[in-house]
Formats: structure tokens, sequence, C-alpha cells
């Protein structure tokens, strides 16, 4: 129970949960409620996304851990646009994730 049922507090969750929701503790719950697979989604973008060499180069300067966006800046040489969009797609394609602050790493 989200809260005592006699306390007002617990009146919006008790409504919720009447009008059949569910509870989540990860985003996987969610991807599963609503019939959404990331895997099979990835896996389709990455039929219909070639690759290039842009992308293969910045794979290889990811390393184990975390890699800064200016650090794959300075590396690769690309303009900041240029390398947003890169790491964009190959997220997009399940082969790096953002950690947050500008980190990367591959997956």
């Amino acid at each position: 129970m989200p809260g005592s049922i006699l306390s007002p507090n617990s009146a919006g969750p008790h409504d919720l949960l009447k009008e059949g929701a569910r509870p989540v503790t990860c985003a996987e719950d969610i991807l599963t409620e609503l019939n959404l697979v990331r895997q099979e989604a990835q896996a389709e973008t990455r039929r219909a996304l070639p690759d290039n060499e842009d992308e293969r180069a910045i794979l290889r300067m990811l390393g184990d851990g975390p890699t800064h966006v200016n650090d794959l800046g300075q590396a690769s040489g690309l303009p900041i646009a240029s390398l947003g969009s890169l790491l964009m797609m190959l997220e997009l394609k399940g082969l790096v994730r953002q950690l947050g602050a500008g980190q990367y790493v591959r997956v």
C-alpha cells in the first residue's frame, strides 16, 4: 500500500491504484507496460542506419571507462556539432550510452 487508508494524503495514490495504475521500479517496467522492447528497436535502428568511418573512429576512442565529449572532440578533431550528431546516432543504435555531464561510454 502506498499509505494508510485512513490518511487523506494517501487518497491520490489509492485512486490511481483503483484506476489500474501499476508500480514502476525501473525503466524496463515502463517499456514492458507499453509493449516496447529496447533491444528490438536498437537492432532495427542498426539495420536502418549504415555505419561510417567517423562512427567507427569514435567507438575506437571510447575505452572501458567514461570519456568526456570535450576529450572526444579534441581526439577526433571533429566540430562539436558533428560529434554530437555522431554520438546521438551511436546512442540510438545502442552502441554508446550517455552517463550525464557530457560523459559517454561504449556499451
